[in-house]
């Protein structure tokens, strides 16, 4: 029966198919065909009145979907189920809408989202209601691109549906699909991205260096490792551990980001904190502890020598490793010119808001709304390009809409209250440990509202549902912990 498909196995089988095909076929317009069979699998689970199995599949789907090509240069047509769109709208924004419309009429959706509807919901639609309003606005008495504003709408009323539907769901089973979703997806584009490259089935270049894939999920596959669990079966673990090598050699070393440079860090600080918080018999013993720890660290050594060799060949990587080291520096914060141009634009962008609030004081509140841009009050970017980092449009009018980080793109929509929220939102994930979030689920949604707001649509999901994990009125279950090897 197909409800077995959807086991750990059935789901990694399912996440491995649909990542191959999309780093296949998705470059051609057959990939339409593929995205025409998924919305058909969904859409004949949502009519045989089976929900929950119809959206686990369309999770399925979106994880796996690539929403932009190998070649951020070029920027080769994808055609998968995230870049196929129908007024503008893509295939999996118009199906997330047609499950919320279904959940609205059909599961009594509006009546149970007005009787548990909490302090923190409140305060995020009055938010987002009066981000509409200025964005329309803007629209209609300023300059504002039209364009940018759907851009903006789209984005949070996905983050928005998403809530409202994870909210629905509740409890142990939507926690355990997800969670599972996410881990094989990170461990299909791990393997799939180092066979790629083992047999030179490269498609683009970034950095000069010629790459297999691109995909803001694969930031996290540094994460993998946080999800071995006693619990699992021997050979699950092994998939995992396997994975999390392949990917950290892909995705860390050859495809070179400067945030996976920083995340892998954490990642061994947070085995190192785990190793000595333990309560395990095992590990109980301190010279035992101790032996772990230098292991630990001789495993940063060997890393870290593999990195310095492989950068000298890899100009990618020696530019990522370079921007870290200028980022750690601080010399930046007084002198941004000082740094690279990857994190200079993100960092001028949050400055240049800033310096345009000063001299538009009206938008420090609740900033500039959907469809807002800044300019460049103070810093010019002389680096700023129009290949793979701004549109052709926020060049010529040097007005910026789409800020890369969570950070500035928040303070620019939102302004202070989005800041202050934003911020409220971090440190509750933090706090959150007896909700039944382990610990590799909690640091991709940590990380993901730390980095990802308002770039990736299919992320957007995935902030939905942190924001469903915060809510006071979510339906935590201690039921789902699942213990650590750690």
């Amino acid at each position: 029966m197909f409800v077995n498909f959807l086991s750990d196995g059935g789901i990694f089988i399912l996440c491995l198919i649909n990542i191959v095909l999309n780093e296949t076929i998705g470059y051609s317009v057959y990939g339409t065909i593929l995205v025409a069979i998924q919305v058909l699998i969904v859409m004949f689970f949502l009519i045989r009145n089976d929900y929950f199995r119809s959206f686990v599949l369309f999770l399925v789907f979106l994880f796996t979907a690539l929403e932009f090509p190998a070649d951020l240069k070029l920027r080769p047509k994808i055609y998968t189920f995230r870049t196929i769109e129908i007024l503008n709208v893509s295939i999996s924004t118009w199906v997330l809408i047609i499950f919320f419309v279904y959940g609205l009429i059909f599961r009594n959706g509006l009546s149970k989202l007005l009787n548990n509807i909490s302090k923190f919901q409140i305060i995020l639609y009055v938010l987002l209601i009066c981000s509409i309003l200025i964005g329309l606005s803007g629209n209609i008495f300023s300059d504002y691109a039209f364009q940018y504003f759907l851009k903006d709408v789209q984005y949070y009323l996905i983050i928005l549906f998403s809530f409202i539907i994870f909210s629905d769901f509740g409890g142990r089973d939507i926690d355990k699909a997800i969670e599972s979703i996410i881990l094989y997806t990170l461990c299909s584009r791990s393997i799939v991205s180092f066979v790629g490259i083992l047999f030179g089935a490269l498609k683009g270049n970034y950095g000069g260096v010629s790459i297999f894939s691109y995909d803001a999920i694969d930031l996290f596959v540094v994460f993998t490792i946080l999800a071995i669990s006693r619990t699992n079966t021997f050979l699950k673990n092994l998939l995992i551990v396997i994975s999390w090598i392949l990917g950290i050699i892909s995705n860390v070393i050859i495809q070179s980001s400067g945030k996976s440079l920083l995340l892998i860090g954490v990642v061994f600080l947070e085995i190192i904190v785990l190793v000595m918080k333990t309560r395990s018999s095992f590990l109980r013993s301190p010279l035992v502890k101790v032996f772990l720890i230098l292991a630990i660290f001789i495993g940063l050594l060997i890393m870290y020598d593999l990195i310095n060799t492989v950068s000298s060949k890899n100009i990618l990587l020696s530019s990522k490793l370079y921007q870290v080291q200028t980022l750690l520096d601080l010399n930046w914060v007084r002198n941004p010119y000082n740094l690279e141009p990857s994190p200079r634009d993100r960092v001028l962008e949050i400055y240049n808001t800033y310096y345009y609030f000063i001299e538009n004081p009206q938008f420090f509140l609740l900033g500039t709304g959907m469809g807002g841009y800044f300019k460049e009050a103070k810093y010019y970017n002389y680096s700023a390009s129009d290949i793979g980092g701004y549109s052709t449009y926020e060049i010529k009018s040097r007005q910026f809409y789409s800020p890369h980080e969570s950070l500035a793109n928040v303070f620019l929509k939102f302004g202070i209250v989005g800041i202050v929220l934003y911020l409220w939102m971090l440190v509750s994930l933090l706090r959150k440990q007896r909700c039944g979030q382990d610990l590799f689920l909690k640091n991709i949604l940590f990380f993901n509202i730390l980095l990802f707001i308002g770039f990736s649509m299919k992320m957007a999901v995935v902030i939905g549902y942190a924001v469903y994990k915060m809510d006071s009125s979510g339906h935590y279950s201690t039921s789902s912990k699942v213990s650590r090897i750690f």
